[in-house]
């Protein structure tokens, strides 16, 4: 039963702007065995404060449940998942709010947020647009405006919306990163050093906005040819975002350990460790095929993706992670054993998920390929294995030493994946990690892979499209010559590149910084070896 006096109490205290009290309050209530959302949520943001967020995560959980409709749980939840990368259930929480309050700005600024976290730019410029019409003039609606419009190649949406943000703001330090981007497209190196040193070398502002500064400073001095200059930018870009997200995934298992963890427990198993169905599960949405497309970030599977999907039988949906809660099979130790539990039953209904989230994404696959690309489905595959025995799985291969470089000097949404390739050593060490993990899967499970290398498709391109779409039961069409015209703006950071055709200067990148990545190229030789890159050098 609620005290009615003390939550009228703790109101007060909120409409007085006097937080503290109306916590202390709170907690009070719910020592005393008072279970209200509002107490819930006030304990949640003082957990949050002290860096407790799976204890403040399971108070809004807990709120939400006893009030469903509460738009200011719902906003605190889907503000907590977003900063924890749980970006879908960021994203479920903020739509929810705009059903309940469409007329509520901040939760259709919040909802472009998760989308352009998931990779969805041109939902979230939906959004953003939507609640600049709610709420006309906010420079950090407008700032975030002009980074979708940057990152989908619009540099005249983006100049304009980043001008509107300044005007209104001055201090508007996105925007600044958004001309400072455009200006680097156009080649102009010198002005990016000019807008982009003071901001980067100012230590009062927070590492985030000094490291994003770093990290495209860093390419304008290597536009410029000053490789020196442009690696110690990319370092301390590096180890800005160390110190900018350390704290967000402490106190859980890194992708790192998890890699490793599965690697250890699959290469003691024998050959087909995991029980497989006596018969195999139907195509379940009607699909002809399903192809998983994997390998390591910036291997080259968004350049493969739109040559294939320039075919009318292929589609894709990006970037996405369809597998969703099915995932958590894979954390921790007896991963083995795990499905060896597992019924089919739950198989069919993590199925069903994993289809529906594809149609979620807008992705007809009736009577056509389904290529599923994420390169870090490499980490998931006994579980695709398990729940897609049939599906066929082509992966991604480039010369190690330059997806090592690239993925250091290239920035992506963060996640415990992601926050492993902040530094050269981070990136060298994961991608080992990670390729020894394929190769103990490829093994283990004995599966049938089809390798494209990056440099094969830029040399030949008709060539090893042919032989992939022999993989995939099509046919070769012109379509896929001219992938760049029909190429869909990826989110990734390739996908402004794949507009723009095929290009070999991808190739090699490395040599630049060789005398720099001399620490880790020798960790890095065993992989150019087992890939045949040895042979090219």
């Amino acid at each position: 039963m609620i005290d009615l006096t003390m939550k009228t109490s703790v109101m007060a205290a909120l409409r007085q702007g006097d937080m503290k009290r109306a916590t202390e309050l709170a907690l009070d209530a719910l020592k005393n065995g008072q279970q209200d959302a509002l107490y819930l949520n006030l304990r949640a943001q003082a957990l949050e404060a002290h860096g407790r967020d799976r204890e403040a995560m399971a108070d809004l959980e807990a709120a939400h449940a006893l009030s469903p409709r509460d738009t200011g749980v719902l906003e605190a939840l889907g503000l907590l998942r977003l900063r924890l990368v749980q970006n879908v259930g960021a994203r479920d929480a903020f739509q929810r709010i705009v059903d309940i309050a469409p007329s509520y700005a901040h939760a259709h600024f919040c909802l472009g947020l998760a989308h352009e976290a998931l990779g969805d730019l041109e939902r979230a410029a939906q959004c953003f647009k939507q609640a600049d019409q709610l709420e006309p003039g906010r420079s950090e609606t407008l700032a975030r405006i002009a980074v979708v419009a940057s990152r989908r190649g619009d540099f005249d949406e983006a100049r304009r919306y980043a001008g509107l943000a300044l005007a209104s703001n001055p201090q508007e330090t996105y925007a600044k990163f958004v001309l400072a981007n455009v200006d680097l497209a156009e080649g102009k190196t010198a002005a990016v050093i000019a807008e982009l040193s003071p901001i980067a070398n100012n230590a009062a502002l927070p590492p985030v906005d000094r490291a994003l500064a770093s990290s495209t400073l860093a390419d304008a001095l290597d536009a410029g040819g000053d490789t020196d200059a442009a690696f110690a930018a990319y370092e301390r870009a590096g180890s800005l975002f160390v110190e900018a997200y350390t704290s967000q995934f402490a106190g859980r298992q890194s992708a790192y350990d998890q890699v490793a963890g599965l690697r250890a427990e699959f290469a003691a198993a024998p050959v087909n460790p995991i029980k497989m169905p006596l018969a195999s599960p139907a195509q379940t949405n009607g699909e002809a095929a399903h192809v998983f497309l994997m390998g390591f970030p910036r291997s080259g599977t968004t350049l493969l993706e739109a040559v294939l999907t320039a075919h009318p039988n292929v589609v894709s949906t990006e970037e996405r992670d369809h597998v969703g809660a099915a995932s958590s099979l894979l954390e921790g130790p007896g991963v083995i054993a795990k499905f060896g539990r597992m019924s089919e039953v739950e198989a069919g209904r993590f199925r069903r998920a994993y289809w529906e989230s594809v149609a979620e994404s807008g992705a007809n696959v009736a009577g056509r390929v389904f290529l599923d690309k994420l390169p870090l489905n490499t980490i998931k595959l006994p579980l695709l294995h398990r729940l897609f025995p049939n599906a066929k799985i082509v992966f991604a291969l480039r010369d190690p030493r330059d997806v090592v470089f690239s993925c250091f000097r290239r920035r992506f949404g963060m996640n415990p994946s992601m926050f492993e390739l902040l530094t050269l050593d981070g990136a060298t060490r994961f991608y080992g990690a990670v390729m020894d993990l394929f190769e103990t899967y490829v093994t283990k499970l004995a599966l049938d892979v089809t390798h494209v290398r990056y440099e094969d498709v830029v040399k030949d391109l008709e060539g090893e499209a042919r032989r992939v779409c022999k993989v995939l039961s099509v046919e070769w069409v012109d379509e896929m010559r001219n992938f760049a015209q029909s190429a869909r703006l990826s989110a990734t950071p390739s996908g402004l590149q794949v507009k723009k055709g095929l290009y070999e200067s991808g190739a090699g990148q490395w040599k630049k910084y060789e005398r720099h990545m001399s620490a880790v190229l020798p960790l890095l030789a065993p992989w150019v070896q087992r890939w045949g890159y040895d042979k090219s050098a």
